[in-house]
């Protein structure tokens, strides 16, 4: 129930400039001001799921709601990350071109519990988490989904 999107300076490049946002909390995106897919849905039957479908629904298989959701969301041309929004207490708003927003929301207050980490490049260049550092606005506007 992890969510991992890659953003890069350049949509056509697939391995220099690579920052992931690695979300282990609550997240929405919406388009246009609805709602289009949160993290509640990988828990949820596809729409039109066969009542077998449904007795033998297992959320780590990809055959939830938010699967088809997300991959129809991820067709669409790349978007670009026009805004970024790090609160003080550690939810994210990406704000993108298309209108698309990217909202993370954290889900404990624990702060050993890890809720979403900026990787860069690779996964020991991690730039920053919302526990054991200080927040900062270091995620570059302008990149690309």
């Amino acid at each position: 129930d992890l969510l991992y999107l890659v953003f890069s300076d350049d949509a056509s490049n697939n391995e220099d400039g690579r920052t992931a946002l690695h979300i282990q909390c609550g997240f929405r995106i919406l388009q246009s001001d609805q709602l289009v897919v949160c993290n509640e849905e990988m828990y949820v039957p596809r729409n039109g799921a066969s009542k077998q479908e449904i007795d033998d629904f297992e959320w780590d298989v990809p055959n939830a709601r938010y699967d088809e959701t997300m991959k129809h969301f991820m067709e669409d041309p790349a978007r670009k990350v026009l805004q970024v929004k790090v609160h003080a207490w550690g939810d994210i708003v990406l704000k993108c071109d298309d209108g698309a927003k990217i909202c993370i929301y954290i889900t404990s207050t624990d702060d050993d519990n890890e809720q979403w980490r900026f990787i860069q490049d690779n996964e020991r260049d991690i730039i920053r988490t919302p526990y054991m550092y200080l927040l900062s606005e270091e995620f570059p506007d302008g990149i690309t989904l």
